[in-house]
């Protein structure tokens, strides 16, 4: 690689970053200017399916990780790539997605067991799904600023 192509990557991906920031910023914003309730909504709305992908989720469960480990196990070379997917989640498996989740739970002082169990009551009532979403916003914050697309966190 050339430094040049070098620099260049690095420049896009600045540019990159900036936009993630300025879109997460943006929307926060506008929750300030919502009642608590309203903003409660609002994060539940764009955080979508992001409780299924955390500790306790329908996408954490035995079977579920198990048909993972089977597709981790494939050639990457041989899975269809997601349009709207970052290069980052496209370079790991899932378990290694969770992984990257689970250790940003960490980083914004959850505990797995915590989100574990707040996610169990979350799939009885929508309204703790609700409020597990607003807990769970500072680590999409985290996975953006990473460089994960909304699309990598919620679909």
């Amino acid at each position: 690689m050339s430094e040049k192509s070098y620099e260049e990557y690095e420049a896009e991906r600045r540019k990159y970053q900036q936009m993630i920031v300025h879109d997460v910023v943006e929307f926060e914003q506008s929750l300030q200017l919502l009642s608590m309730d309203k903003q409660r909504q609002r994060i539940d709305s764009v955080m979508n399916n992001f409780y299924c992908k955390v500790p306790g989720g329908l996408m954490r469960t035995r079977i579920s990780l198990d048909i993972l480990r089977m597709r981790d196990s494939e050639s990457r070379d041989d899975k269809p790539k997601r349009k709207d997917s970052s290069e980052l989640r496209d370079s790991q498996t899932g378990l290694d997605f969770f992984a990257a989740i689970d250790k940003v739970l960490l980083e914004c002082d959850l505990t797995i067991e915590e989100v574990e169990h707040d996610n169990k009551l979350a799939g009885e009532r929508a309204d703790d799904r609700a409020i597990l979403h607003q807990k769970l916003f500072p680590v999409y914050k985290k996975l953006r600023e990473k460089g994960y697309t909304h699309q990598d966190i919620v679909s």
